[in-house]
């Protein structure tokens, strides 16, 4: 069995693991101490090509302990890739997120908020870095682009699976065998089954929870 090796992120990215990458990572965001934060995971897993297992936990510690983000911060510009993972486990994680809505001056309650809190640098730095037929484009349609997910065969979903998971993810997930969906308590009871009905027929589940 591969080592497992739970990593503080900002650590690892410093260099507390030296060159070598570990094959299977277990994260939590925020981190222990604040240091584990998305952008420290996202980097991490573009520098580890070897990498094979991801558990990922996304939730607030407390009152003032909140993630830096919900969700892997891809360029919405493209052009990245990450490891061709086989086990995935994800709670928390919120794949229909638009970083290009979240730059526009009604998320900030308006004009003034908006430059106030710097979402008008935000924007300016997406809009220069994103060519317009790409803005649109949401977290796990990065994500789909980023990775092989065919490679998949354990995939685990805690607190249940988003609607546009089940749409999207499914004709990707050819190679999937073993899956596990916690339905969590505002989930669509239709969202479980509609994910199930949309794998491609050569997917045959060896597990199912």
């Amino acid at each position: 069995m591969k080592p497992q090796i739970a990593i503080s992120l900002s650590m690892a990215i410093a260099g507390a693991y030296g060159a070598s990458c570990p094959p299977s990572i277990t994260a939590q965001v925020p981190g222990p101490y604040h240091r584990g934060t998305m952008q420290a995971l996202h980097k991490r897993l573009l520098s580890c090509p070897d990498v094979r297992s991801l558990d990922l936990s996304v939730a607030p510690e407390g009152c003032s302990a909140w993630p830096d983000r919900w969700n892997l911060p891809f360029r919405l510009a493209g052009g990245e890739r990450y490891p061709a993972l086989t086990s995935l486990t994800l709670g928390g994680y919120r794949f229909d997120h638009s970083d290009w809505e979240d730059v526009q001056p009604d998320k900030y309650g308006g004009i003034l908020n908006w430059i106030n809190f710097h979402g008008t640098e935000k924007y300016v730095r997406l809009w220069m870095d994103t060519p317009a037929d790409r803005r649109h484009l949401r977290n796990l349609e990065l994500w789909l682009e980023a990775m092989d997910w065919s490679a998949l065969e354990v995939l685990e979903l805690r607190g249940g699976v988003e609607g546009y998971f089940a749409d999207l993810a499914p004709p990707h997930l050819t190679g999937l065998k073993h899956l596990a969906v916690e339905e969590g308590w505002k989930q669509n009871k239709s969202t479980i089954p509609r994910l199930l009905a949309s794998l491609p027929d050569s997917v045959h589940l060896q597990s199912l929870a």
